[in-house]
């Protein structure tokens, strides 16, 4: 009997813990929501430049970032949010009689200092010229055909611990006005 007892306590402490991290997991993800609604306000702790942007919903994971400030890249940008809290987004940049490509990572958690970064991609090396023209092809096609491909460039590429030439282009704390 009390074998009995320990198991319909221990299942239905079981229950009630997964419905409370549910609970725990949406507050969350709204309260990440409500963040992407208002603008972003930035500093660079690299060079203390001033930046702001906001996000528009495309639909599920997927947004647009509007430029608020001259110091932002021209036009939207493609972002997608992955998992529950981090938004990334990537621009071709030209440098010069070349072009670079820009990482950005925006971790979107309220209470945390330094939660942009920026890494700048160079194509030449490991990552070729080729590479650069296939990710500006994609971009001419769509917005999300852009994303998928630099995204993927960068997950198999750059985070694989290629001898690519890359660094870090800018980090920062960037703060919603909500």
């Amino acid at each position: 009997m009390m074998k009995k007892l320990s198991l319909y306590i221990f299942l239905v402490l079981m229950w009630c813990n997964v419905g409370f991290a549910e609970n725990v997991l949406k507050e969350k993800i709204e309260k990440i929501q409500d963040l992407l609604k208002g603008n972003y306000k930035c500093q660079s702790i690299l060079t203390q430049g001033k930046w702001t942007f906001s996000f528009s919903k495309i639909s599920g994971k997927n947004y647009y970032i509007k430029k608020v400030s001259d110091d932002n890249p021209p036009s939207k940008q493609f972002a997608e949010l992955k998992e529950y809290n981090i938004l990334f987004w990537y621009y071709i940049l030209p440098v010069e009689e070349d072009s670079v490509l820009i990482a950005n990572v925006l971790k979107l958690e309220p209470k945390r200092d330094e939660n942009f970064m920026s890494i700048i991609i160079f194509f030449d090396g490991d990552f070729t010229k080729e590479d650069l023209r296939k990710l500006i092809d994609s971009s001419n096609k769509s917005e999300q055909a852009f994303f998928n491909d630099a995204d993927n460039f960068v997950e198999t590429r750059v985070n694989s611990g290629s001898q690519g030439n890359f660094q870090n282009f800018d980090r920062g704390i960037c703060k919603s006005e909500l």
